[in-house]
């Protein structure tokens, strides 16, 4: 099976390996973001998109969100009046009362409240998102010096850049349907999907061995990612009844556990089960020395999030979901997604025992 030696990458190459590890990280980063935002409730911050109230720079100022007499205004620009939102048809510097002929009333959703620090959470949020952006198209720039030696690189790039822009168009739907949870679902599993083609690129980069793992150990380790795709949709439908709960905002957060009931409880049990294939992957693995020295560090790495993931659980059935727990819960989530993903790419290409 052919290898990519660092030692005989060019510039090029060696900048497109950097930026795939730097588009991974970026990838986790935005989970980071998404939680904070989550976690606060900014989700928003910022009624429209891609820009915010009308502006590149989001608003810190409500003089700049709220009618003001003898203002500038420019074209776009977003405010709110008696509980709407209103966007400037042109540049003009208003009178002392608002004039309607000079606004459009904003129809795509009726969410207008302004608080400063929700906005400069979500701000940040797509502030990371845009720099992912130009991390991945840096990484499909330079995919292509592999043309020749490895056309998967080049052609799995593609794919991240067109499911990055479908991330922003969904993106754009969460704001546009004020926060639905549904549509919240799919902007997440299309980020677990950018995670798991991303940690593909990345495994390719690895020089490939003639270590011939275990039978066993390579159906343990596929069967807890089969269990650990399915824990990720479990979560998913599990976060959309604690969101109804939470917009709906009739029920107290003591008693959500008790509402989502089976669902829950499968969740928790399915967490369990990947735990003990991880375990049985694991003891497979320990037989070959020099694989076991080559995966340490994702090992370890999976081992911590699991571990992490069971106390996110275990604080949010026990302390009533507090807000910082569910966000954690699904970054702890992505990172081991990460880490899974790419240890499987390095074990099965490797020539099967």
């Amino acid at each position: 099976m052919e290898s990519i030696k660092p030692n005989k990458r060019s510039r090029s190459q060696q900048w497109c390996y950097r930026l795939t590890i730097g588009t991974l990280v970026g990838l986790i980063l935005v989970f980071l973001a998404g939680s904070l935002v989550k976690a606060t409730d900014s989700g928003m911050g910022c009624p429209d998109w891609p820009k915010c109230f009308g502006h590149l720079i989001p608003p810190m100022d409500s003089t700049l969100v709220y009618f003001q007499a003898e203002t500038e205004y420019f074209q776009g620009q977003m405010i709110i009046q008696g509980h709407s939102l209103w966007k400037a048809k042109t540049n003009f510097v208003s009178g002392v009362a608002f004039n309607l002929n000079n606004w459009e009333l904003f129809e795509t959703h009726d969410y207008a409240t302004y608080n400063p620090v929700h906005t400069a959470i979500e701000y940040i949020n797509r502030l990371v998102s845009v720099l992912l952006g130009f991390t991945a198209l840096g990484m499909l720039l330079t995919s292509f010096t592999y043309w020749k030696s490895k056309k998967t690189i080049p052609l799995l790039s593609v794919l991240v850049v067109l499911l990055i822009g479908f991330e922003a168009w969904l993106g754009r739907l969460v704001v546009d349907s004020v926060l639905a949870p549904r549509i919240i679902s799919l902007h997440l599993f299309a980020g677990y999907a950018l995670i798991f083609i991303t940690s593909m690129i990345l495994g390719q980069f690895s020089a490939s061995t003639n270590i011939l793992f275990s039978k066993k150990g390579k159906w343990f380790f596929t069967i807890a990612f089969v269990l650990l795709l399915i824990q990720l949709l479990l979560g998913t439908q599990l976060r959309e009844v604690f969101d109804d709960l939470h917009q709906s905002d009739a029920v107290d957060r003591s008693q959500w556990i008790d509402i989502a009931n089976i669902k829950f409880l499968i969740h928790r049990s399915f967490s369990l089960v990947y735990a003990l294939f991880l375990i049985l992957a694991a003891i497979q693995f320990n037989k070959h020395k020099y694989a076991i020295d080559r995966l340490r560090k994702s090992a370890v790495l999976m081992g911590c999030m699991v571990v992490l993931e069971v106390i996110s659980g275990v604080i949010m059935e026990h302390l009533n979901i507090p807000r910082f727990a569910q966000p954690l819960h699904v970054l702890v989530s992505s990172v081991l997604f990460a880490a899974h993903s790419y240890t499987c790419v390095i074990i099965f290409r490797n020539n099967a025992s």
